[in-house]
């Protein structure tokens, strides 16, 4: 069984302002990360980890950084200088 755990982070800080454990679906884990970025006040940043193994984060902006030495992507698949 796989567990995913979303962070969410309102303020420059380590420690995370809301943390949601997810079973077994990392469709629902990102699905979750996109809703929690749209609830007011809007976080900086949501990670999702697995086994405390950080698999991606997504900013206000609607970004996916991935874990180092992966390609960054947006949610829609596109490059993020394809976003301004």
């Amino acid at each position: 069984m796989r567990v995913f755990s979303l962070y969410a982070h309102r303020v420059y800080s380590i420690v995370p302002d809301l943390v949601l454990d997810v079973v077994d679906d990392f469709d629902q884990a990102r699905h979750l990360a996109h809703q929690i970025l749209r609830q007011p006040p809007v976080p900086l940043a949501v990670e999702v980890r697995e086994d405390a193994r950080l698999l991606f984060s997504l900013d206000r902006n609607g970004v996916s950084w991935p874990a180092r030495g992966e390609t960054v992507q947006s949610p829609a698949g596109l490059e993020p200088d394809q976003l301004l």
